[in-house]
């Protein structure tokens, strides 16, 4: 799944020719030196520059005699400064061999002398696994001892060393050692080639720009590569960089030209899972190929396996390859839910009201990607009702497989009618089947049984604190490593208020010490929050927290929390002086505004500011508050969260304490809500974070703003929209009331409202830094607005603003990609809209449209998603929606000139459904069945539970 809806370089001068080092074209595209194992050197200079005529004797001497050094430093930084000088010192080299006695700098001669030159012959890495340490376009040299020249004997020599053998390779940055390394996933296919001089220059060059992003480059240098050996190059890697580059037409030839059977898209090797195993096609080179040659490698094998009177690969598992292989990962949820939907309807519905058999579960696997995808749709009702027929068929052929838990429960249905028993009942054993005896990767059930889904329970058992079965799982998870355990624990928080808060907190603290350091964080964090909310905080258990969190791996977050918990700790014992030193480590993150206000007014309440103005009443409500946050712009207007952790309003011009209601039935300060109190500090606005709602709690203030967002959003809020809070939620409409903006249908949900989305409210769908420039944030709330923020100077753009300037037309909504670097005095931004490309100067707010060629300039524009990661900085790219032929266009960012490539895009960026409303999603799901011929998405479902029951009652023994 790609997400869960619940939680939250210069120019090469000229054309690269062959017969120079191929390390010069690292030169060229600026490569820096990466760290190695064992002996590593930089790159030999860059052979279009003039070469020196190489050292006098006299400094030649000094250099080889640190090779001798104490320092092992020296000792490296003189190889790499002899190798670096090139074959005009070998003559000096071997006269100084051949009279040395020191063992270390004889050795190390030795290894001068065999890597001075680049290889002639060798093994060619096209694709690398990270942990090997090798990297694509490395060239393997020696495996252990031995010079090998070829790929077999890389391969039968690797074999030789079952615990692994260090290598011998040449790279962008000269001569390394890697290993130890394994044959293993390298001899899957045909990420291994033969390396032979001049050619395997070019191709190595090659691989390493296509790595890097710069696929043009990466093409252009192959233009030079004429009979291509396709043992030095494969037809499939050559096939991926000519589609990345942009020419599709020479992609196709030469797929084509590749035999059958090595140039389909089904998985070879792996896991045995044809949906997500790598293919011939993906493991011919670095990273995941294109989709679109995926699909049509699919198609061509399938077409040639009718023609050829046969069946296509797989088909007798799986009728269409393409919806899980590439639709899926793709982005295409709406098609692949149609077309399996339809395969469903069309293939197999007649079959099983008839009491046929599912033959191999086919019929099954149709219903589970239908609902799979409405649940990356975020349709959580339509998901829900299809939990019971899948697991129906499961039953029938599989023992082992009550429940279908893949994706979600359906146990919410219950739930939301208010049967919180039946809820818990329907999950509770088939969840703890799985979680007691989880499954193996290698498990062929391990999809069907998966225990992060079963590890939802946890929010049904916190229903029932008292309960047994809470005790149950409790032990289950108690001992170390298990998978689901940060999921079950998230799950438990979820579940958190009034009266499971102890059950919870203790809890907590008995799972915290048995999960894995990278989980457990953000658990740590929130075990020292729940402390910090008790009347009586326990020194212990917060210092128990903090030390957990410092056993974690250093990070940024990790550090920021230590100083929160350290913050915390000293507002818990009353100690507001060590509260200040402990904010100050991070007093400039948005979420420590709260706790400065809350120290100002503790030091008021303590008498600490004598002749202060600042009034806090008498009232014992807000005596030690756990946090105070000023209000409205008003002087001496407070909300403030008391010890008993209600929400008080605090007027000092009155002296009047009101208490709030709590803005949702079962409002907690949930770790995961932080920092539980928001605020505008321009305007002196505030609101309330719930589990998922924002609900403004401003005193005084007519008509309070409510919105719906996901669990654990509530940080990102705070830090993005927060201070922009009054134009973001200016330009949000409310849903129609007369649609389904939810995500269960209004009709199913008649109880415990809070733990799901209001349809009638407004909801943020995305929030996040941008990759390229985290000075600038991105918010989009579904059906709009969309906004770009500057967090540095304090601005945001907003998608109503940016359709005034140019005259769109709503619905309107865009992508945002920054141009400049982070360090740029004048950043400017690519907005990929609606209504076509956009470049916005953030300084002056020019904007500036960019005409796409063709009949239509300014049409919906979205991110590339080949998916390839691009590295060159010449281009920016856009493509246009697949259902609108999905053309791709390339923007020369120094002349502004934009290109139409030779290329189709076929897939849908990550945050592109999460832009929309769920209505508007409907509405497209239903279009989408309609015009397939299929009944719209409620009368399908209704058939699909009639059928599975008729299947079953005449299938009955």
């Amino acid at each position: 799944m790609r997400h869960s809806p619940y939680f939250e370089m210069p120019s090469i001068p000229g054309r690269f020719r062959s017969h120079s080092w191929l390390f010069a074209v690292a030169a060229l595209i600026g490569a820096t030196p990466r760290a190695t194992f064992g002996i590593a050197v930089d790159a030999p200079p860059n052979k279009t520059q003039p070469r020196s005529k190489g050292p006098l004797a006299s400094e030649l001497g000094p250099l080889i005699d640190a090779l001798g050094n104490e320092s092992y430093a020296q000792r490296q930084a003189a190889t790499r400064r002899i190798i670096a000088l090139g074959p005009s010192v070998l003559p000096d080299l071997r006269a100084r061999l051949a009279r040395e006695t020191n063992t270390e700098i004889c050795y190390r001669l030795r290894y001068i002398l065999d890597n001075i030159r680049p290889p002639t012959r060798g093994a060619l890495i096209l694709r690398a696994y990270a942990e090997s340490g090798l990297r694509p376009g490395d060239i393997v040299t020696h495996v252990g001892p031995w010079r090998i020249s070829n790929q077999e004997e890389f391969r039968d020599r690797l074999r030789d060393f079952e615990q692994g053998a260090t290598l011998r390779v040449f790279g962008e940055d000269g001569p390394r050692e890697v290993g130890p390394v394994r044959l293993g996933p390298l001899s899957l296919s045909g990420d291994v080639r033969d390396y032979v001089t001049p050619q395997g220059e070019i191709f190595a060059a090659a691989t390493r720009l296509y790595a890097s992003g710069q696929a043009e480059r990466a093409n252009e240098l192959l233009q030079d590569a004429k009979d291509i050996d396709e043992r030095e190059f494969t037809r499939l890697l050559r096939a991926r960089i000519a589609f990345t580059a942009g020419d599709g037409d020479a992609a196709e030839r030469l797929m084509e030209r590749v035999e059958r059977g090595a140039a389909n898209a089904v998985p070879i090797g792996g896991s045995g899972n044809e949906w997500s195993d790598p293919s011939p096609l993906d493991l011919s080179g670095p990273g995941k190929a294109p989709f679109a040659l995926e699909w049509n490698a699919l198609t061509r094998d399938a077409e040639r396996a009718v023609n050829d009177l046969d069946e296509p690969p797989l088909r007798q598992r799986d009728p269409d390859l393409r919806v899980q292989r590439v639709l899926v990962p793709a982005g295409r949820f709406i098609s692949a839910a149609t077309r399996s939907a339809a395969i469903w309807a069309e293939d197999y519905r007649d079959l099983m009201r008839g009491g046929g058999s599912d033959r191999d579960i086919i019929a099954g696997n149709m219903l589970a990607v239908t609902a799979w995808m409405f649940n990356e749709l975020d349709l959580r009702s339509e998901c829900a009702r299809m939990i019971e027929p899948r697991s129906a068929v499961l039953r029938r052929s599989n023992a082992a497989t009550a429940t279908w838990l893949r994706v979600d429960t359906d146990a919410w249905l219950p739930f939301l009618r208010g049967e919180e028993a039946e809820a818990l009942s329907r999950l509770f054993d088939d969840a703890m089947g799985v979680l007691k005896r989880p499954p193996s990767e290698e498990d062929p059930s391990a999809a069907i049984r998966n225990p992060r889904v079963a590890a939802i329970v946890a929010f049904f058992v916190y229903q029932f604190p008292d309960a047994d079965q809470r005790r149950e799982a409790l032990e289950t998870f108690e001992r170390e490593g298990h998978a689901a355990l940060g999921t079950y624990a998230g799950w438990m928080l979820f579940a958190l208020r009034e009266g499971n808060f102890d059950a919870i907190r203790n809890d907590l603290a008995k799972l915290a010490p048995a999960m894995s350091d990278d989980g457990a964080p953000p658990f740590a964090r929130a075990l020292a929050m729940l402390e910090y909310v008790r009347e009586a905080p326990d020194p212990d258990v917060m210092l128990s927290a903090r030390q957990r969190l410092a056993q974690c791996p250093p990070s940024e977050s990790r550090e920021r929390w230590l100083a929160l918990i350290d913050t915390l700790s000293a507002l818990a014992g009353d100690d507001l002086i060590g509260a200040e030193q402990a904010l100050a480590d991070w007093s400039d993150e948005p979420d420590a505004a709260a706790l400065k206000t809350t120290i100002a007014f503790r030091r008021a309440q303590a008498g600490l500011d004598p002749g202060g103005t600042l009034y806090v009443g008498g009232d014992a409500r807000l005596d030690r508050p756990l946090l105070a946050v000023p209000a409205t712009g008003r002087e001496g207007v407070w909300v403030v969260l008391g010890r008993d952790r209600r929400l008080y309003s605090l007027d000092g011009e009155t002296g009047v304490t009101r208490e709030i209601p709590a803005p949702t039935p079962t409002w907690f300060p949930n770790p995961f809500a932080w920092p539980w109190i928001g605020r505008e500090e321009k305007t002196g606005r505030v609101w309330a974070y719930g589990r998922r709602r924002v609900v403004e709690i401003t005193p005084g203030v007519e008509t309070p703003v409510r919105l719906n967002l996901t669990f654990g959003q509530a940080t990102s809020f705070d830090r993005i929209v927060a201070p922009f809070f009054s134009e973001m939620t200016a330009s949000c409409s409310p849903p129609d009331q007369n649609e389904e903006s939810g995500e269960f249908l209004r009709a199913e949900v008649g109880a415990n409202h809070e733990y799901v989305s209001d349809p009638d409210l407004p909801e943020l769908g995305v929030t996040r830094s941008l990759a390229d420039n985290p000075r600038f944030a991105y918010a989009s709330f579904r059906g709009g607005p969309t906004a770009l923020i500057d967090t540095v100077g304090q601005r945001v753009w907003t998608s109503d603003w940016l359709a005034g300037r140019i005259g769109a037309e709503p619905p309107f909504r865009f992508f945002v990609r920054m141009l400049t670097a982070p360090d740029d005095a004048a950043p400017r931004a690519l907005l990929l809209t609606t209504r076509g490309v956009v470049i916005l100067d953030t300084i002056d707010e020019s904007v500036r449209r960019l005409a796409l060629p063709g009949d239509a300039p300014y049409p919906v524009v979205i991110p590339e998603t080949l998916p390839y990661q691009r590295g060159d900085q010449r281009f920016a790219y856009c493509v246009r929606l697949p259902e609108e032929g999905g053309a791709s266009y390339r923007i020369d960012l120094e002349t502004g000139e934009v290109e139409e490539m030779g290329i189709q895009n076929i897939a849908l960026p990550d945050e592109w459904y999460r832009s929309m409303s769920r209505a508007e999603i409907r509405a497209m799901v239903s279009a989408a069945f309609e015009a397939r011929g299929l009944p719209g998405v409620e009368a399908f479902i209704d058939d699909v539970e009639a059928t599975i029951k008729e299947w079953e009652r005449s299938s009955k023994p």
